[in-house]
């Protein structure tokens, strides 16, 4: 808002941000993550 002055674009940059972080935490792979922080990874539903 205090750049554009439109809460519009304040609105949709930060739903941008919301679906890019969505986004990269759908590239995560948590059992690899799990194993490697030493913890027994996730059972497979």
């Amino acid at each position: 808002m205090q750049f554009t002055g439109s809460y519009r674009i304040s609105i949709l940059s930060l739903i941008v941000f919301f679906v890019a972080g969505l986004a990269i935490l759908a590239m995560v792979d948590v059992r690899k993550a799990a194993m490697e922080a030493g913890n027994v990874p996730p059972r497979l539903a």
